[in-house]
């Protein structure tokens, strides 16, 4: 994509891109009038985000053995879907209402201190997330903002906090 898009250049309910690499150097949507279609990123190689993407509570879904977000990324109270058997990086923000990390053996390393996540939900190799409030994992409160939360199948740890136990299909590591 490397022309700006608005929900009027599109007369689907989802935008789907797919290629080996996928690109994203222009905006989709902009703070001020977001995006109002779901969008799916899949690519046989790699997907970039260079550019902002603004959706309106809707859904972004991006799908590669390696996904770079270098642009921000903000669906509201929607679902951002990151699916890779790689490498999962970020150098700018993602805001979410979820965020689903997938893909067997997948490494996410989403640590941009202006993440704001409500709940993350994850079923793959290792997870890293750093977020800037409160947020649940699967489904279990996280300690407090700003803490990284650390998910591998190889790492054993038990945490318990305030009285409550976090409870995670796999081994859980909170640091913070």
């Amino acid at each position: 994509v490397s022309t700006a898009l608005t929900s009027n250049d599109i007369n689907a309910n989802t935008l789907k891109l797919a290629h080996q690499n996928v690109n994203v150097n222009a905006g989709i949507g902009t703070s001020g009038t977001r995006f109002d279609r779901d969008l799916t990123l899949t690519a046989g190689s790699q997907v970039d985000i260079n550019s902002p993407i603004y959706l309106n509570n809707k859904t972004l879904a991006a799908t590669a053995p390696t996904i770079t977000i270098d642009g921000f990324s903000n669906v509201g109270t929607g679902t951002v879907r990151l699916t890779s058997t790689g490498s999962v990086t970020q150098s700018q923000p993602i805001t979410a209402g979820v965020l689903e990390l997938l893909g067997t053996g997948g490494a996410h390393t989403l640590t941009d201190a202006g993440n704001q996540i409500g709940e993350a939900k994850m079923n793959t190799g290792s997870v890293v997330v750093a977020n800037n409030g409160a947020t649940t994992v699967n489904g279990y409160q996280a300690p407090g903002a700003g803490t990284e939360t650390l998910i591998t199948p190889t790492s054993p740890v038990a945490l318990e906090r305030h009285g409550s136990a976090i409870a995670v299909d796999g081994d859980v590591m909170v640091v913070g």
